[in-house]
């Protein structure tokens, strides 16, 4: 971390492009049952990233920061805090794991108009909640998935597995799909956003 900055922060997302880590530290937290989690709309780009700069250079307090944007001026910024049962408020749990609930990313959309909001997860959840609509990828191969009553009748078989995905995708997209579909995760510094 501190030899070789630049390495060290670009192997999380390389995929094993700049090599394998072969041994590593962890530092252990405890485990806590919940996670306070704190939604942040936000209206424009500096709005948005002003709000991610100042949420994860908190030294304390922010136990995750995630982003989600939904076009050039509107995302929702979440910050995290993992807690115990005793600190929860029972009205405000959110099992967003249940295969009947919207998918992550619908559901935090509704933050944009509903406001700032709080609500406590289960830990689990919250670790899994981008898995059922397969990282935003379900509605290019079930466009119907994300409603209701599609979650109702088959909400319980997803995230699919690879086998089945690949059945789905053959199924309903051709086999065109391959040849015009690219998919890339990346990271880019806040600093080059704007």
């Amino acid at each position: 971390e501190q030899e070789n900055t630049e390495l060290f922060q670009a192997v999380p997302m390389s995929y094993g492009t700049l090599g394998f880590l072969t041994a590593t530290k962890l530092k252990i937290v405890k485990y806590k049952p919940f996670i306070k989690l704190d939604y942040w709309p936000t209206y424009s780009l500096d709005e948005t990233t002003a709000r991610l700069e100042r949420e994860t250079k908190k030294t304390q307090g922010n136990d995750s920061v995630e982003g989600i944007a939904y076009s050039r001026d509107k995302a929702v910024i979440m910050t995290g805090t993992f807690v115990e049962a005793d600190e929860i408020e029972s009205e405000k749990v959110n099992n967003m794991g249940l295969w009947y609930k919207p998918w992550f990313y619908h559901y935090v959309e509704h933050f944009l108009i509903k406001g700032p909001s709080t609500e406590y997860v289960p830990t689990l959840a919250f670790h899994q909640r981008h898995n059922k609509p397969t990282f935003w990828l379900s509605h290019v191969w079930l466009p119907w998935a994300s409603h209701p009553v599609a979650r109702l009748l088959t909400g319980w078989i997803l995230p699919m597995n690879q086998q089945l995905l690949q059945l789905v995708k053959e199924t309903f997209l051709g086999g065109d799909f391959e040849d015009n579909f690219v998919l890339q995760d990346f990271i880019l510094p806040l600093r080059h956003i704007k």
